[in-house]
């Protein structure tokens, strides 16, 4: 179970660095909305200018850029959160395997423990049998 657990922080921690990047994402998706919401405002009432048009394809561009490259950085840590993911898998499976047989064990020593009492019970018996039967064989 500590070998298992010891798994699942490592994924966390792999899945955490992940969704950062995926809020990073998010964040500058809603960034672009807005400043294009604002540049279209800005063109509607004044009819803006060349250079501030130029500043939002820019500022829209390196953004865009950096989405990108988050995702080429979310797609690279990919395959090492599914080797993560199997070795959790096979931890799973051993730990399974594991409480299965301390379970088979665990019944096994049960019937064991049964059976000894079952033995003693019948000495027991047999003993009381013999000594009544000695008893009435001294009575007569």
């Amino acid at each position: 179970m500590a070998y298992e657990k010891k798994i699942q922080h490592e994924l966390a921690g792999e899945i955490g660095k992940q969704n950062l990047l995926r809020e990073k994402q998010r964040v500058l998706k809603e960034k672009i909305e807005q400043q294009q919401h604002a540049f279209h405002e800005s063109m509607s009432k004044t009819g803006g200018s060349f250079n501030d048009l130029k500043a939002f394809h820019r500022y829209s561009q390196y953004a865009d850029m950096v989405i990108n490259s988050s995702e080429h950085d979310i797609q690279a840590m990919q395959p090492k959160i599914n080797e993560i993911r199997g070795r959790l898998s096979e931890a799973s499976k051993e730990r399974r395997s594991i409480e299965k047989l301390k379970e088979k064990k665990h019944d096994e020593w049960k019937y064991a423990v049964k059976r000894a009492e079952e033995v003693e019970y019948d000495e027991i018996n047999m003993r009381i049998f013999h000594d009544q039967q000695r008893s009435k064989s001294n009575d007569i």
